[in-house]
């Protein structure tokens, strides 16, 4: 296995231990409880997630042949748009839904504290990366690339896929609760 996944795993294994650390000594207090849709046909919640997933999918093809906003000088900004185009249907369908971005898992509630909490995070994940891959460049480096504005473009796309992993994952476990929803989630 080569250096560069093993500083992966390892990053990600301080991660999880990290929140999980967080979560049991007092973590709780800056991510409330579980989220529940107040809907009386959860399962139709679901199918209709999986629609703006398959609207995503749709839209994504579009974007893949340079059918949404032209790019060919490879704007960033231009591309973090498109990005935001194609995972429109995820607000879309909450707009339609009358729901909160709390179901996507975007709760307002102590913001400024949890976004401190990731920031430390994606600091603790990246220096343990740069240390176990070996890397000759200061670590300032990694952090001045990794940070850079040329990448809005892959922070919005990585956002929005994970706020739409987070519209099925809700709609799915009010449908068939929290266990087998995490079940299927990990196969």
């Amino acid at each position: 296995m080569s250096n560069h996944y093993v500083a992966l795993i390892a990053s990600y294994f301080l991660i999880v231990s990290s929140w999980f650390l967080l979560h049991k000594f007092g973590g709780t207090k800056l991510w409330p409880g579980k989220v529940v849709l107040k809907n009386q046909k959860p399962h139709l919640e679901f199918w209709l997630a999986i629609l703006a997933v398959a609207f995503i999918l749709g839209i994504g093809q579009l974007y893949l042949r340079d059918l949404l906003i032209p790019n060919k000088a490879q704007n960033r900004f231009i591309d973090a748009t498109n990005q935001i185009l194609i995972f429109l249907p995820v607000f879309i369908l909450l707009l339609l839904r009358k729901q909160p971005i709390e179901t996507i898992w975007i709760q307002r509630h102590k913001i400024l504290q949890r976004l401190a909490v990731g920031i430390f995070f994606s600091f603790l994940a990246l220096s343990m990366y740069w240390l176990i891959n070996g890397s000759s460049k200061p670590l300032a480096d990694l952090f001045g690339h990794v940070f850079s504005i040329d990448h809005i473009s892959h922070l919005i796309q990585v956002f929005m896929e994970d706020i739409t992993i987070a519209l099925v994952f809700v709609r799915l476990s009010g449908w068939i609760g929290n266990p087998k929803a995490i079940t299927i989630v990990a196969l």
